[in-house]
């Protein structure tokens, strides 16, 4: 619905760069839950959301460099 509006308002390039950027946000909260559901078995509530958040941010910030 939000990539209908934009390419209703801006225009399709502008659409393609949001969908482009939600599958990059996909990724990173693949990983989020990817690893909170490993760690919650092995560690704290606490340390398994740190991990999970370290491991989504991380994953961020490889996608936004490549």
């Amino acid at each position: 619905m939000l990539a209908g509006f934009t390419q209703a308002r801006v225009g399709a390039p502008a659409a393609i760069e949001l969908l482009s950027g939600l599958v990059f946000a996909l990724y990173s909260f693949l990983a989020f839950f990817a690893v909170l559901a490993l760690s919650l078995v092995e560690v704290s509530a606490g340390a398994a959301f740190a991990l999970a958040s370290a491991a989504a941010l991380g994953c961020w910030a490889i996608l936004v460099w490549l």
